[in-house]
């Protein structure tokens, strides 16, 4: 049975822990002085994948890189957990990582729609590393694409048809927003993503040449390793912290993790346990994401037109609502000229608008408002202040911005994505 070490404590497994272990990996080349060539290989994989896209919990990183790596051995395997790759909204990276993993797990093919005969058909052919985007219709119970998954995770599946039978095993990940059904999603490893800004620009071609690298040194190390996977597969005593079809889709990932880089076994066992244990959350239903889907466009918005206030008022003491508009809308590269369809409007409509997107900003509430020619109500605000716009009402930040947590009243959350998107400073 694989044993969490006794030394590794939450602080630990939440970083990456390289420590030298001469039997703990392969040889390979470009590998760190002093760390054993498996935990190299798997750091590599996981800067490649964080460089890209903004995953909702650090430990997904290691996970999708030991996945990455089990595809190259699933035959090895009895069972092969899916990977299912959600979100709550649009835009937060999910095509972008299926692009990833397609460049580097082992005989790829990235489709974004596949009737249930293609399926069957492709799977039992080719035997690939299937990756599905927009794959929302693997969210209804009335799917016909369901018996093929329901089985596809296990070793010896077959599906009949009236021309033969189909083999249905295979790796398979998923993108999708919101959730897979509930029996797919047993079967299933998900990771959350999340909107932000990657630490590199995306360039297609750039990437794939990075990803095929990655690929050969994982081909070359995992074959390396055959034997003892296969006697690890054999020998293999369960994982008792996790319940049974959870014990069963993580077995690869656990063996590869104990022969490639046995020192992250107790960051991997943490990840596996809250992952597991965050599938029993009701699944959400199609209103809810609609509504969460709005809030972050909202909030978008809302920091674009933040930057931009901060851009137009400059070093002015005030500015009435009604300039600010028109100076919104002159920005060339500005969304108010056409925002909502119409854009931002003259008078009270107008103001009323830019009112709601920046009452986000609990810090945008604070200093009471003044009519023209009037004091603020609310000596206590500081230069740090920042004055709500109403219409008919004049816009007055009191010399300089300097936002912070404290003063946004946004948390560090919030404060840390402005800082990540130049809008304000550390």
């Amino acid at each position: 049975m694989f044993t969490v070490p006794e030394s590794s404590s939450p602080s630990q497994q939440c970083a990456p822990a390289l420590r030298d272990n001469a039997g703990c990996g392969v040889t390979t080349s470009n590998t760190q002085e002093g760390v054993p060539a498996g935990c190299a290989l798997i750091s590599q994989l996981e800067s490649y994948i964080r460089s890209y896209v903004s995953l909702a919990e650090t430990c997904y990183a290691l996970v999708i890189a030991l996945w990455l790596m089990a595809t190259h051995a699933w035959t090895a395997f009895d069972a092969f957990p899916y990977l299912v790759v959600t979100s709550t909204t649009k835009r937060s990276g999910k095509t972008r990582l299926l692009e990833l993993l397609s460049f580097v797990a082992s005989n790829s093919r990235l489709v974004a729609d596949i009737s249930p005969a293609a399926l069957y058909r492709t799977i039992d052919a080719e035997r690939p590393t299937l990756l599905v985007d927009e794959a929302e219709m693997f969210s209804s119970a009335k799917s016909e694409h369901r018996p093929v998954l329901n089985t596809g995770y296990r070793r010896g599946q077959t599906v009949k048809r009236h021309d033969g039978d189909y083999e249905t095993y295979c790796p398979k990940a998923f993108a999708l927003i919101g959730d897979v059904h509930d029996t797919l999603r047993d079967r299933s490893i998900v990771i959350q993503m999340r909107r932000g800004e990657p630490t590199r620009r995306f360039v297609y071609a750039g990437a794939k040449e990075e990803g095929a690298a990655l690929r050969e040194k994982i081909s070359a190390a995992v074959s390396s390793k055959a034997q003892e996977i296969a006697e690890a597969v054999g020998g293999f005593e369960g994982l008792r912290f996790l319940f049974d079809r959870d014990e069963e889709i993580w077995t690869p990932l656990f063996i590869l993790c104990r022969l490639f880089c046995p020192e992250r076994l107790g960051e991997l066992s943490r990840a596996a346990s809250d992952i597991s244990a965050a599938k029993t959350a009701r699944p959400r239903k199609h209103l809810e994401l609609e509504e969460e889907k709005d809030e972050a466009q909202e909030q978008e918005y809302a920091i674009r037109l933040l930057r931009d206030m901060i851009a137009i008022t400059d070093e002015r003491d005030q500015i009435t609502t009604q300039e600010a508009i028109a100076k919104l809308r002159e920005i060339p590269t500005s969304p108010w000229r056409r925002f909502r369809g119409d854009g931002l409007k003259d008078g009270i409509e107008g103001g009323m608008l830019v009112a709601g997107l920046l009452s986000q900003f609990p810090a945008c509430q604070r200093c009471m408002l003044r009519r023209k020619n009037r004091k603020c109500l609310s000596p206590s605000i500081q230069p740090s202040g920042f004055l709500r716009i109403d219409p008919g009402f004049a816009y007055a930040p009191v010399g300089r911005l300097t936002l912070t947590p404290s003063t946004l009243g946004i948390g560090e959350k919030w404060h840390n994505r402005l800082v990540a998107k130049s809008l304000i400073t550390a």
